[in-house]
Order: C-alpha cells, then structure tokens, then sequence
C-alpha cells in the first residue's frame, strides 16, 4: 500500500465530483424551469453523492494506514540502527514515565533519572504484564512479581505500560475526531481550572499634564474540567490466550481503543458532564457575554430540519463565518456528518459555484466556503431544531483533560470460557472558550 493507491483514490474522488455536478446543476435548472426535478435525475445526483461519500471514507482508510505502515517502517528502520545505549536509554524513558505515573497516584516525588535497578524493575514489570494477560502469573518468578507491585492499583489491577498506552492513545487520537482538533492537556488531580478574559482593561487617550481617571478592570472567569471514569471491558477466551501465536498485548489495544474512542466521540458532542465530559452541543443558546458567558451562538438555517430553497441556502455558511470573531477563523474548521454532508455538496453560492469542494490532494480535507471540514458522526443529521453543523477554533473552544494511568484487572471468573479485561482510565472535557465556536440550528 503506497501513496499511488491515495492519488488513484482521490483522482477518482475528482471524477465523481464532475459527474455530481452535472447531475446536480440538470437537477436545479429543472427545479428553476417546473419547480421539481424528475426521478432519473434525482437518483443520478444521490448516487453520484453515494459515490463521493464512499470514495472519501475510502481515502481517510487508505490514509489511516499509510500512517500506520509509515510509523512500524520507522520503527522497524529505527530498530536497525539503534545501539544497545540507545535501547537502554528508551527503556529508561519508559521506567521514568512508569515511576512518574505511580508517583503522581501516591503524591510522590517524581523521578528525574533512572538507575540500573529502576531499569531491571520496568524490563521485569513488562514482562510480567504480558504473563499477568494469560492468566501465568504462578509460573512468574517472585521477583519479577515483586517488580510489578510497583504498579499495583489499590482498586485492583496494574498500569498499563507506558508504551502499550502509548499505542492506545494513538489509535484513539486517529478516530477520534475532536481530539485531533482541540487542546489537549493532562492532569494528576480530579479537575482541571482555568481562567478566561472576559472583557478588556479600560483605556483612553491622555494629554501631557492631564490626570489620568481610574479604568475599567477586565472580568476573569474560571472553568473547571472534572476528570470522568471510562472503561472498557474485552473478553478473550483462555484458549485464544494460551496459544503462543496470540499477539495479547496488539488484542488488547486494539479492542480497548476501539471501545474508548468511540464513547469519547460521543460524550464530547453530546455528553451531559455527568459521569462523562459535557457535549458542546449541550449549551443554552446565546451569545456569550462577561455576565453570561456558558452560552453557545447559533445561526439558524431558515427552514425547519433544511436549507433553505436555491439560490440562497448556502448563505448560512457565510452567515456562521461572520459571526465568528476574526482571531478564531485563522484555525476554524467545520464539524457535521456523512448525511449532512451529502446535503451540503448541492449548495451553491450566489456566483454560481459549489461552496463544497473535495480535497483532492493527499492530507488536504474537504473544505465550505473555504474554512476545512472534518466528519464528526455524533453530530446530529439534518431535522426540524437539529444543531447538525459547528464551526470553531477547536483548539480555543474545547479542552480534553487526560489523567495519567490506564489500569487492567483480569477476570475469568463472571463469564467463563471468557476471560474479561476490565480496562479503566480517566479524562474530562468541556467547551472552555464559548466565543470560539458557533452552531448551526435548522429552523426557520
């Protein structure tokens, strides 16, 4: 799999959108000449847009794992060339993050450098993780079990290793869509606090010897992000674990991932902020303010759960644009999703042309009115009062807060023949800058 295959991808990504727009335009020139257009070319238009949808998805895939081949290639590049010093100093990096990690939970010092001792300890810690997985702990010898109450959980369980959450986090960064977008911080502590400027210092012209009068001071609110559990729970059968071909530790990620990416998706759209991060489709419809400032702008469309008719239901679009202030559009991007998106693709601006235009360029995103767009499938699809698209800075408006420490705690008790990875971890995420983003209501 190489770049050839993207560009193939994408060239026919190109055609399908010329064949989209002739259909499209015979489409609107007939709605223009009768007020409707007939069956044959309605369904050339779904199926041309049918095409465009499924040749995108293809691409993102395609793109996903040319990421993936790219990064085992490095590795494996890097693997050749790596000394024994070079391999001991990454292991070393992997018992400081491990020591840091349970130093944080205990309220330790952390560690700055790391001994040979530390360095034997992690090596026997991962070791003894991977037996842990398979149910051999009894067959592990005593001091490599003594190693891995290093990372022992008081609830039960053990930390992940540092490079097998590391693994985790990347997969869940690559399908997870906001978090590709937003800032992204990390904690030790049950919330994270901030502070916003809600208003601006008092100023005025002055002359020479005149006295100068007190000014306004700005307001300053404070956000707090709680940290939320999740967990995931893959089971695997003992026999699938005592097969020696059975990569456990690739299993493991892959499903706990999966799992965590997903409930992250949905919670940070549409999440209550109970037990789970707060949505930003959640918020009370406003323009924020200093006296009122948890409060989310939204533009309504003009017609309950649509666009408005051609010639002006792209106006919308600009309409969001203008009212985001001009330091938040240098980052903005568009959110919504695949139905919606097939909705967008047959507006056209005031000159005539398309306000959706592909990317057509390998890593180039699709973009309206010419900010980028990303798929957010947890967005809600096109009805009457639906908040189905979103434009922001999401690297202004949201913060996702990861605490640090993902623990496992094996079960082959309450489900046999299935054996169950009861897998936890913590984060948080809220809206913290609600200037920087906007909605999209479709009503009139």
């Amino acid at each position: 799999m190489n770049d050839a295959e993207i560009k193939a991808k994408l060239d026919e990504l190109g055609t399908a959108f010329a064949t989209f727009k002739t259909a499209n335009d015979k489409r609107l020139d007939e709605i223009k000449a009768s007020g409707s257009a007939s069956a044959e070319t309605v369904a050339k238009v779904d199926k041309a847009n049918a095409d465009m949808t499924a040749l995108r998805a293809a691409v993102d895939a395609l793109t996903v794992k040319q990421k993936e081949s790219d990064t085992l290639l490095a590795r494996i590049e890097a693997l050749g060339r790596r000394s024994d010093d070079e391999e001991t100093k990454k292991d070393r990096v992997h018992t400081l993050a491990l020591f840091n990690q349970a130093a944080s939970r205990d309220k330790a010092p952390a560690l700055v450098s790391v001994t040979d001792e530390q360095l034997t300890q992690y090596r026997a810690y991962r070791r003894g993780f991977s037996a842990y997985l398979r149910g051999d702990m009894g067959r592990v010898p005593a001091e490599i079990r003594a190693a891995m109450t290093i990372g022992t959980d008081p609830e039960g369980g053990y930390f992940v290793p540092p490079d097998l959450t590391g693994r985790i986090a990347m997969l869940v960064y690559e399908t997870s869509p906001l978090r590709q977008f937003a800032a992204v911080s990390q904690t030790s502590r049950k919330e994270k606090t901030g502070r916003n400027d809600l208003d601006e210092a008092g100023g005025a012209w002055i002359g020479e010897q005149t006295t100068p009068t007190e000014t306004t001071t700005p307001k300053v609110g404070e956000w707090k992000i709680p940290i939320h559990d999740q967990y995931a729970e893959p089971r695997a059968t003992q026999d699938e674990l005592d097969d020696a071909d059975f990569d456990v530790d690739g299993w493991l990620v892959r499903k706990i991932a999966d799992k965590l990416s997903r409930l992250e998706a949905t919670a940070f759209v549409t999440g209550n902020g109970v037990t789970r991060p707060r949505g930003f489709t959640t918020y009370a419809a406003g323009v924020p303010s200093a006296s009122a400032w948890n409060k989310v702008e939204q533009v309504n469309s003009g017609a309950a759960g649509a666009f408005v008719a051609a010639p002006n239901g792209g106006d919308v679009f600009f309409d969001t644009i203008g009212k985001l202030k001009v330091p938040y559009r240098v980052r903005a991007r568009w959110a919504f999703n695949r139905t919606t998106e097939t909705a967008i693709r047959k507006l056209k601006d005031s000159d005539g042309a398309y306000l959706w235009q592909p990317g057509l360029q390998a890593g180039t995103p699709d973009r309206i009115a010419g900010y980028p767009a990303a798929l957010f499938e947890d967005m809600a699809a096109l009805a009457g009062d639906s908040l189905s698209i979103a434009l922001a800075d999401w690297a202004e408006a949201y913060e996702i807060v990861d605490r640090r420490g993902m623990t496992v705690l094996r079960d082959n008790l309450t489900a046999k023949p299935f054996v169950k990875f009861y897998t936890t971890r913590r984060l948080g995420g809220d809206v913290v800058n609600f200037e920087a983003i906007k909605l999209i209501k479709f009503a009139a």
